[in-house]
């Protein structure tokens, strides 16, 4: 875009792609309006901030009962307008309120007399060929930075994309590192089921041989961290071990179960047998 003296780039230090692509569709949605000509970033001086000005047609349609205005004063930053995109939405409202309908429709007048003329009637001037001219090199320029800004965004994605596959290598080599290292302990050969293991979280073995508590809620609690079994820390009342003074009361009541170690139970043994019944069905 250009600012009058030098090519400066708005864009210049605004890593956010999020941001960039705010900022093309609020110049694309300025540039857009029938009555502007141009768009104009306008570059800090001195005392004065950075912001956007917007050249007028207006003043080539005065006749057809425009503004007559030439240009629009810029808006640049401020303590209200922290933003560049702040600065474009602000001059774009001050657009659509200061000359709005009424100059949009003596532009369209003014194109609609510009096509009922002549051609050989309607010479253009030398001002309105120069308007023209600024207007397909805007138009131009417009085309040529959302190109760049395409690119520049394809280019950071494939970046990010890289940079998260070699994540994601790296934590799959650490995983299978730690896989190597940790070993699975072999299931004994007799086993016996425990009731209630899919819906209990806490189990308590109480010293003697085959009896077992268990609870479907945990607590830490010191009174439940004092319990040791039936008579030490809980007050037996039948299968049900209660905590006096539990923090969670009702929700960490103990129940005594049972069980038996057999032969021929748990997983290996199974896998013994499955191995036994395939040879059996293949002879």
């Amino acid at each position: 875009m250009e600012t009058g003296r030098e090519e400066i780039d708005p864009f210049e230090g605004i890593d956010d792609p999020t941001m960039r692509v705010q900022l093309q569709h609020e110049m694309r949605a300025i540039e857009e309006l029938v009555f502007v000509t141009k768009l104009s970033f306008v570059p800090a001086h001195k005392d004065k901030a950075e912001g956007f000005r917007a050249t007028l047609s207006c003043a080539l349609c005065r006749w057809y009962d425009s503004c007559g205005k030439g240009q629009e004063q810029a808006v640049q930053l401020s303590r209200e307008r922290t933003t560049l995109l702040a600065c474009l939405q602000e001059l774009r409202k001050r657009l659509q309120d200061r000359h709005g309908f009424r100059c949009a429709q003596a532009v369209a007048k003014k194109a609609a007399a510009d096509a009922q003329a002549p051609a050989a009637v309607h010479t253009p001037s030398v001002l309105e060929a120069m308007m023209l001219f600024q207007q397909a090199k805007k138009h131009a320029q417009a085309a040529q930075d959302r190109a760049k800004a395409a690119q520049d965004q394809v280019k950071a994605a494939k970046k990010v994309a890289l940079e998260a596959e070699k994540d994601n290598d790296a934590a799959q080599k650490e995983l299978q590192e730690l896989q190597r290292v940790i070993v699975r302990p072999v299931a004994p050969p007799d086993v016996s089921p425990v009731k209630g293991i899919l819906s209990s979280y806490s189990f308590l073995f109480l010293g003697t041989a085959g009896h077992y508590c268990m609870r479907k809620y945990s607590c830490w609690c010191k009174p439940c961290s004092l319990v040791r079994g039936r008579g030490h820390g809980c007050v037996s009342r039948h299968k049900f071990l209660d905590v006096p003074g539990c923090l969670r009361s009702k929700l960490t009541v103990w129940k005594e179960e049972q069980f038996t170690v057999l032969p021929f139970q748990g997983i290996e043994q199974r896998k013994k047998r499955v191995a036994e019944w395939v040879a059996k069905a293949l002879n």
